[in-house]
């Protein structure tokens, strides 16, 4: 079960590296942003059995991955 989450992982991964790289070649501007970049701090606090199923929590792990100009 955890090998699938990684091979699901990586593969998200993959793809949010494609799409900026397409976005960068037509000449949009690329920033990461979101849970895991910008908010990386509070994801930590977020971790907290009380704090991880807050409407808070739930609406900063909605956020974008990428801030594109």
């Amino acid at each position: 079960m955890l090998s699938k989450f990684y091979d699901d992982m990586s593969k998200g991964n993959q793809v949010k590296e494609l799409v900026k790289v397409l976005l960068e070649r037509s000449g949009y501007l690329v920033f990461p942003y979101g849970y895991e970049s910008t908010l990386a701090d509070v994801k930590k606090k977020l971790n907290v059995r009380d704090a991880r199923n807050s409407r808070t929590a739930r609406r900063i792990r909605s956020t974008p991955d990428s801030f594109i100009i």
